[in-house]
């Protein structure tokens, strides 16, 4: 399995394995290294940041190859939208089986949109509580206007305790993309309201 980390902007592929983003995607596209030359193996991941017992501990790690996203561009779209892009995925489709690309958010840019185009199929990844319902809502709008096989949603970070009614609740803000990590209000768990409502509080 070949995971690329098709993020231009903000990449986070390259920091969860301790890996060096550069040279990566970027480089390749802009003529200045062959894709071979930049993917990373699990050789790369235990001489990297990424902790042994954590290699250990995940199954399969050794059949992972990575190509991080590279040098930062100010024209990411641009890279992501060439000829050069659509060769390169070509090449590597000849090479491997499976092959996952790592987007930016699809609401913060053109980048998801374009990448989802030419992929075989799309999987939204929606951080529970980080935007509202609407916003994932015209996500998937926004990906299936391009012609996007939108396969599904993964919910990331449901707490449990949340009920099945959760999406009814309502968020303080929405995720800007590129700014620093801010922590929501959010709203109050059922379990917190109810509390409220009886004057019930938890002994120590």
């Amino acid at each position: 399995m070949l995971l690329i980390e098709s993020d231009l902007r903000k990449p986070m592929i390259s920091r969860l394995f301790g890996i060096d983003k550069i040279p990566g995607l970027s480089d390749v596209i802009l003529g200045n290294y062959e894709w071979r030359d930049v993917v990373r193996t699990i050789t790369d991941f235990v001489t990297g940041g990424m902790k042994i017992e954590d290699i250990m501990m995940t199954p399969g790690i050794d059949n992972i190859n990575i190509i991080t996203s590279g040098t930062i561009s100010p024209n990411p779209a641009e890279i992501l939208n060439s000829k050069r892009m659509e060769d390169f995925i070509s090449q590597v489709r000849e090479v491997y089986d499976v092959i996952l690309f790592d987007s930016s958010p699809a609401l913060a840019a053109a980048d998801a949109s374009i990448m989802a185009s030419k992929m075989d199929g799309v999987i939204l990844v929606y951080h529970v509580g980080k935007i509202a319902r609407g916003g994932l809502k015209r996500a998937k709008d926004q990906l299936e206007s391009v012609k996007a096989n939108v396969m599904g949603v993964v919910l990331n970070k449901l707490q449990a305790e949340i009920s099945p009614d959760y999406t009814e609740f309502k968020y303080d803000r929405y995720y800007t993309y590129g700014e620093e990590k801010k922590t929501p209000s959010g709203p109050k768990t059922p379990w917190a309201k109810i509390k409220e409502k009886l004057n019930i509080h938890r002994s120590s």
